[in-house]
């Protein structure tokens, strides 16, 4: 038997722990089979896939990670069975050296009885693929490994080909993987609730059935098809600093949307008939910040987050996820992202008490002498305009 590296004795008895849970039950093991393009098999050593076994190959590798922690004390992280691990250079005399190599940690997995596929393993360097992004350490970005990119545009492809009719798998499987890539797309968050319904809308009972995309749908894959088509598309994983323009926004029903910068505000009021098709308070509020992005869009600011006061959580929680059920709310959330992309800016509500809200007797009507109009005006957009009496 090839000899311990050092520090992984003391960790072997976790290791023999996480196997014994990938154990099946024994009273299960004579009726655990697969099914395989050849046929069905009886399998009792906890097949891969199993969906009653979910994770118990991480288990393992859970415990092989620890015992690379401590014997080699490097930076370690993995997915399931995808593993990944950092080191820092250290400098002697002038000239650079690392504590550890690459040859450390496979040293260890081998002794510990993993089978590893060299043909996938890859040196130290300062961009690689993991859980399927592709990682630039040194420019903080991220973005997709151009196969996988190729592979999900097929998939946006396949669903807008005219009068293209979808299964029910197909349409779960597009959506988990717009949902997995939404981290490289941030922007893309709002073009999945059409998605979402899509897969609500079919008879679970019937796994054959087919389903005509809504229009809503079709526009949002030609918008995903488009952003797939960026051969180069990264976004920076830098922390942006946090703006405050001081900017307050509210809404009533009673009269309408209010901003308030500083000493200044303005107010826009409700047009009689503005609360159809989903329009509610909760949409006001809405529109309340994205008004609140036009300023900032037009104020200079740029690679930041700018700072919304506003009295109504769900307009807080829904621009903190960036999408929406109700498409009148979704709506803004696209507009108000797509004024702000060219100066890299993005919005950071946070939630404060009516009370103490400075734009709620605007939104009122109410007369307000502490604040002066607003120096340049802001010009409500198209889509806006139309249920405000002053826009």
């Amino acid at each position: 038997m090839a000899k311990a590296p050092p520090g992984a004795q003391a960790a072997q008895i976790d290791l023999e722990s996480a196997y014994r849970q990938m154990a099946i039950l024994p009273a299960h093991k004579p009726y655990l089979a697969i099914r395989t393009a050849k046929g069905v098999y009886v399998d009792h050593c906890n097949p891969f896939g199993l969906s009653s076994a979910a994770g118990v190959l991480g288990e393992a590798v859970d415990a092989a990670v620890d015992v690379i922690r401590h014997a080699v004390g490097v930076a370690l992280f993995k997915w399931v069975d995808d593993i990944i691990c950092g080191r820092i250079p250290i400098e002697e005399l002038g000239t650079l050296s690392y504590a550890h190599g690459l040859k450390d940690i496979t040293d260890i997995l081998e002794f510990l009885g993993f089978g590893i596929a060299y043909p996938k393993v890859k040196g130290f360097a300062d961009t690689c693929t993991y859980n399927g992004f592709w990682w630039d350490i040194k420019s903080k970005r991220v973005g997709l490994p151009d196969k996988k990119r190729t592979k999900y545009l097929g998939r946006v492809s396949a669903a807008l080909v005219p009068r293209a009719r979808l299964l029910l798998k197909d349409a779960q499987t597009l959506r988990g993987c717009l949902v997995h890539v939404c981290f490289v797309f941030l922007e893309g968050r709002a073009r999945l609730p059409s998605l979402h319904r899509f897969v609500s809308s079919f008879d679970r009972n019937n796994r054959f059935s087919r389903r005509f995309p809504s229009p809503m749908m079709l526009s949002d894959l030609q918008w995903w098809a488009a952003a797939l088509s960026h051969t180069s598309f990264s976004r920076s994983l830098r922390v942006r600093p946090l703006v405050d323009l001081d900017i307050w926004v509210d809404a009533s029903t009673s009269w309408g949307v209010a901003l308030v910068v500083g000493a200044e505000y303005q107010a826009w009021q409700l047009r009689p008939g503005w609360d159809m098709e989903g329009r509610h308070i909760g949409w006001a509020e809405c529109i309340g910040i994205e008004i609140a992005m036009l300023f900032a869009a037009r104020s200079g600011v740029q690679d930041s987050r700018v700072l919304v006061h506003s009295d109504n959580s769900g307009a807080v929680g829904q621009f903190l996820k960036g999408r929406s059920r109700n498409t009148q709310i979704n709506a803004a959330i696209i507009r108000a992202e797509e004024c702000s992309r060219s100066a890299n800016i993005s919005v950071e509500p946070v939630y404060v008490k009516s009370e103490e809200n400075r734009a709620d007797g605007a939104s009122r009507g109410m007369p307000q002498p502490d604040l002066s109009p607003l120096s340049r005006p802001i010009a409500l957009g198209a889509a806006i305009r139309p249920f405000f009496i002053d826009g």
